[in-house]
């Protein structure tokens, strides 16, 4: 590249910053934008308490009776969160923004290196990522809401941005175009450093958002069957040999167990199912994949297959979705690859038949077209400015109800659904029986009254089903908004008026309850005899002859056992057991959990529901201390991340030394 090409480029690069940093600006600035209908709270909790859990094996004791932290959510928006926050001393609420609004001016930036990497055509690179900017295509396609070609015009990406849950998938889908970049890069040159530069971007692709990975391994089919398909078995191993490496750096983020729990939870019908539709849809979108590839094997250059698969393949998903066909989780929110791939090809259409015009009629047009994107950069700025504003979350009704719970149920189980519950431990340590990301939920148990509770709508119906739900999953409270709430999703939209004289009322204001569950024996570990134990899963939320006896044991128990938090990773439990008795714990079972009575192991098993049960060689006084360590999983996955980093730095140190050498042998 030559010094006026990097000038150009630097300026183009200067010009989008400028664009998206000019309607996003006051997101820097504000303290807090409020956005409570989103999951913005969730990282900041997750920010706000994760401790070590960046580095070593923790257990998040906040979300759905407790998991391993790696299981609550891709690591690197929160971790971002935390680190601003921590460097600065500023709030977690302005941390975010201000990760917020570098995503959305970054993701341009990097669609821009990658388009002038393939075409090195820095120009028409720019007119295809403003193009992007200012519109919005998959309203032609996909429409969020009723057809209308004014909503081409909508700013879309401001609301997915700052409004609703998309700052992560933006921040993945900017680093696979890092990953592009790098890698076309490297299969030009063969150069070391451009397939390391690729490994990094494709490992924080995957830390920043579970879209990463999908998005990462269209990318590579789409690279492989596209570029240079002569060196075809060369380029398999180098692109193989780089997303391995990408992995492995961060597979303690992404173990194979939370791979399978991701697709466990996938067939869950309030997700998607997997059924002979949603094969259909996917045979669809592959069988006509390999019609274009065939069709468009004369096209040149070659980047514009590679655009074309990816349109196709991102337009297809969303669009057989607004048709009940869809093999994917969240099909709609893959609209925000659409938009950029789909452009990318339009684009550089586009410059075939440009490139035949008179210079003289290209600039008219160009000067046409300047008035409309004049008009469209002036909207999204007033609409930005609606939008973000600054908010004093101390006023949201979410604030209120943890700052409540927090202060007269610290330690209590709470299930607080919708805005409340993603909130929470942005503001508190609440334990809570939801509060995650329902695809990372750790059992399928758990999800039967998760869901089924919103569909109760009498109060016998909540005593007769819920009770028996809430008192095995050790819930102590249960917040119930109401249809006048302030809480955006209103998820209890069919119970509000069984709760009133079902359970006793704790707390109410603005239309919202925190009613109490009464269990006769409190705390999160019991002793019932082994027979009580729930064997089998509950195949559906009616399903509950054995959850019934379960809970009658808990409260028909003669001993009481006293549970206790040393910290996230060690829990202790003092309790007398009888013969044929064991310990009933309402935390969710894991492997990595370890138990030690009288200085021998105790051997831990996962009942029906999820939880664990301590088989505990002890009896009289019994005293069990239990340890978290990730388990063999997170330990071999550690040493592989670090040997992975280690080895690729020594590997490039290595190539550096001998490049050295070998300019000062020529001397």
């Amino acid at each position: 590249m030559s010094n006026r090409e990097r000038a150009l480029t630097a300026c183009y690069v200067a010009a989008l910053v400028w664009l998206n940093a000019y309607w996003c600006r006051q997101v820097f600035f504000f303290d807090h934008i409020g956005q409570m209908n989103s999951m913005h709270g969730f990282w900041m909790g997750l920010a706000r308490l994760a401790g070590d859990a960046w580095y070593k094996p923790t257990w998040w004791r906040y979300s759905y009776d407790g998991m391993p932290f790696e299981y609550t959510y891709a690591p690197l928006v929160p971790g971002l969160i935390a680190g601003i926050s921590k460097l600065t001393g500023w709030s977690l609420g302005r941390a975010f923004g201000v990760v917020a609004g570098f995503v959305f001016c970054f993701g341009p930036v990097a669609m821009f290196l990658m388009a002038r990497e393939l075409s090195r055509r820095a120009g028409w690179s720019f007119v295809a990522v403003v193009t992007y900017c200012l519109f919005a295509p998959s309203q032609l396609f996909a429409p969020d809401e009723t057809f209308s070609f004014r909503h081409l015009r909508d700013a879309r990406r401001i609301l997915l941005t700052f409004v609703w849950d998309e700052v992560p998938h933006e921040l993945a889908l900017a680093m696979v175009c890092l990953a592009v970049l790098f890698l076309v890069r490297g299969l030009r040159s063969r150069k070391t450093g451009s397939f390391v530069w690729a490994g990094v971007s494709m490992a924080l692709a995957l830390l920043a958002n579970a879209f990463g990975a999908t998005a990462l391994l269209t990318m590579l089919l789409c690279l492989l069957v596209t570029w240079d398909t002569g060196s075809f078995k060369r380029n398999v191993g180098a692109l193989t040999l780089c997303a391995l490496g990408a992995y492995l750096a961060m597979s303690p983020f992404l173990p194979p167990t939370l791979l399978v729990l991701i697709g466990r939870n996938a067939t869950n019908p309030y997700i998607t199912s997997w059924d002979w539709g949603a094969l259909g849809a996917l045979l669809v979108v592959a069988g006509v994949s390999v019609g274009l590839w065939l069709l468009s094997r004369r096209w040149r250059p070659w980047y514009l297959r590679f655009f074309l698969l990816l349109a196709w393949v991102y337009t297809s998903i969303p669009v057989l979705n607004q048709r009940k066909l869809h093999f994917l989780p969240q099909p709609e929110r893959y609209k925000v690859e659409l938009e950029m791939w789909l452009i990318l090809l339009l684009a550089f259409l586009v410059t075939g038949f440009a490139d035949r015009m008179p210079r003289a009629v290209r600039m008219v047009v160009a000067l046409l077209l300047l008035f409309p994107a004049a008009v469209q950069v002036r909207s999204h700025r007033q609409f930005a400015k609606a939008m973000i504003r600054s908010s004093d979350v101390r006023q949201s009704l979410e604030y209120q109800v943890a700052n409540w719970l927090q202060a007269n149920l610290p330690e209590g189980r709470v299930y607080a659904p919708g805005t409340i519950g993603q909130w929470m431990n942005a503001f508190t340590r609440q334990p809570q029986f939801v509060g995650g990301s329902f695809p990372t939920t750790p059992s399928v148990p758990i999800q039967l009254p998760i869901t089924g509770i919103t569909y109760l709508g009498k109060a016998q119906d909540v005593a007769d089903w819920a009770m028996p739900w809430l008192k095995a999953y050790g819930v102590d409270a249960i917040v119930v908004p109401g249809r006048d709430s302030p809480e955006y999703w209103k998820p209890l939209f069919f119970t509000p008026e069984a709760f009133p004289g079902t359970l006793p009322l704790l707390w109410q204001e603005r239309d919202t309850s925190i009613y109490s569950v009464p269990r006769l024996k409190g705390g999160l570990a019991h002793i019932i005899p082994e027979t009580a134990i729930v064997r089998n899963e509950p195949h559906d939320f009616f399903d509950l002859s054995q959850v019934r006896a379960y809970v009658a044991a808990l409260e028909s128990a003669n001993d009481a056992a006293e549970w206790r938090w040393v910290d996230d990773n060690h829990g202790h439990i003092r309790t007398r057991l009888g013969p044929g008795e064991v310990v009933s714990l309402q935390i969710t079972y894991e492997p990595g959990w370890k138990a030690v009575t009288g200085g021998k192991a105790a051997s831990i098993t996962s009942d029906g529901l999820g939880q664990m049960v301590i088989h505990a060689d002890c009896s009289g006084i019994c005293e069990v201390d239990l340890d978290y360590d990730g388990g063999w999983e997170g330990k071999v996955l550690r040493i592989l991340s670090l040997a992975t980093i280690l080895g690729v730095a020594l590997w490039v140190v290595a190539g550096l030394r001998r490049r050295k050498v070998a300019r000062v042998s020529t001397r």
